[in-house]
């Protein structure tokens, strides 16, 4: 079977192939590697830990969930 072209994949195509594929480090790497490059990602540092239940709901809220 071919791999599937890593970079030229979306975040949610890369997110469905991991979870077919849990131990394909190549697809990990890709997908962190998107992540990281993603200007719009929200980065949390340790100090948010505390309120990541709060944070959390947020993001719920404002996606509808």
């Amino acid at each position: 079977m071919m791999k599937p072209n890593f970079k030229i994949m979306s975040i949610p195509e890369l997110k469905a192939y991991l979870l077919e594929n849990r131990n394909d480090g190549e697809a990990i790497h890709a997908i962190i590697e998107k992540i990281h490059l993603n200007p719009n990602t929200q980065r949390y540092s340790a100090e948010d830990a505390d309120r990541l239940p709060e944070i959390y709901e947020e993001h719920r809220k404002r996606r509808g969930a």
